[in-house]
C-alpha cells in the first residue's frame, strides 16, 4: 500500500536548473545589449567623421590633379568632435607616371579611442594628373 502525501512542490534540482537557465539567458541578453551599444557608438562616430573624410579626399584629389609631379603629400592633424578627439593622416603617393598622365594613390586614415579600444576608419582614392602640352 502506498501513502499519498499530497505534497506538490518543486525539488531542489528543478529549482537549480531553472536558476541556471535564467542566469544564462540574462547574461546573453546583457551581452547582446552591450554589443549593440558598441556598434551604435561606432556608427555615431562614423557619421560624425564621414563628411571630414570625404572633404579631405576631395582636397587631396584636387591638389594632386592640379600640381602634378611635385604633388606628393603627407598631412596629419586632429579635430574634436562632439564626443571625442580624432586623429587623421592623409598621404598621396605617385603610383605610376606616363608621358602625359600621372596616377596618385590617396590614403586617409582616421583613428579615435573608444574606451580602451582604438577604432579606425580607412579611405582610399585615386587622382589623375594630366600634363599640359607646352607650346
Amino acid at each position: 500500500m502506498m501513502l499519498k502525501t499530497g505534497n506538490k512542490s518543486f525539488t531542489l534540482i528543478e529549482i537549480l536548473i531553472s536558476a541556471v537557465v535564467l542566469s544564462v539567458g540574462t547574461i546573453l541578453i546583457y551581452e547582446s545589449f552591450f554589443k549593440l551599444i558598441d556598434v551604435f557608438s561606432y556608427y555615431r562616430d562614423y557619421l560624425e567623421i564621414h563628411s571630414l573624410a570625404e572633404n579631405k579626399i576631395w582636397e587631396a584629389q584636387e591638389y594632386t590633379s592640379r600640381n602634378g609631379p611635385e604633388a606628393e603629400v603627407y598631412y596629419e592633424g586632429t579635430f574634436s568632435g562632439s564626443s571625442r578627439d580624432f586623429l587623421w593622416k592623409l598621404q598621396a603617393v605617385k603610383e605610376s607616371a606616363g608621358s602625359m598622365l600621372s596616377l596618385y594613390k590617396i590614403n586617409l586614415n582616421i583613428e579615435w579611442n573608444y574606451g580602451q579600444k582604438k577604432k579606425q576608419l580607412f579611405r582610399q582614392a585615386y587622382a589623375l594628373h594630366k600634363e599640359k602640352k607646352k607650346l
